[in-house]
């Protein structure tokens, strides 16, 4: 860990647990040690562009892709993985949109702090 704070290293940190077990504030601990970057509009683009790339998205929905405070690259991996079981007629950049803001909604509940990284 102190090899990748000094910037010697990289590495991929994936936190499991409990609603509770305190994931997001040791995301959001490691962040602020490490001076780690939030997802910006162009890492928010190159998601999209990465996950979801037959699809054509609007400046108003990555404005609010960025406006959620909570918006990480895996959120972006997890929503195409579940869309890999749905009928395709079903989906649209709106409901892809609706889907992440939707998830974010779920992790942020009261408060807005962002962990989500650029790379």
């Amino acid at each position: 860990m102190q090899r990748m704070l000094c910037g010697t290293e990289n590495i991929s940190l994936l936190r499991y647990g409990k609603p509770g077990s305190g994931k997001t504030e040791y995301a959001k601990a490691l962040a602020k040690a490490s001076g780690l970057k939030p997802l910006t509009q162009e890492g928010i683009r190159c998601m999209l562009d990465r996950y979801f790339h037959a699809y054509s998205f609007s400046e108003s929905d990555i404005a609010r892709f960025e406006r959620r405070s909570s918006v990480m690259p895996g959120d972006f991996g997890a929503l195409a993985g579940r869309m890999r079981f749905m009928d395709k007629n079903e989906i649209s950049a709106s409901y892809i949109a609706d889907e992440l803001c939707k998830m974010q909604d779920e992790k942020d509940g009261a408060g807005n702090t962002r962990i989500g990284f650029s790379l």
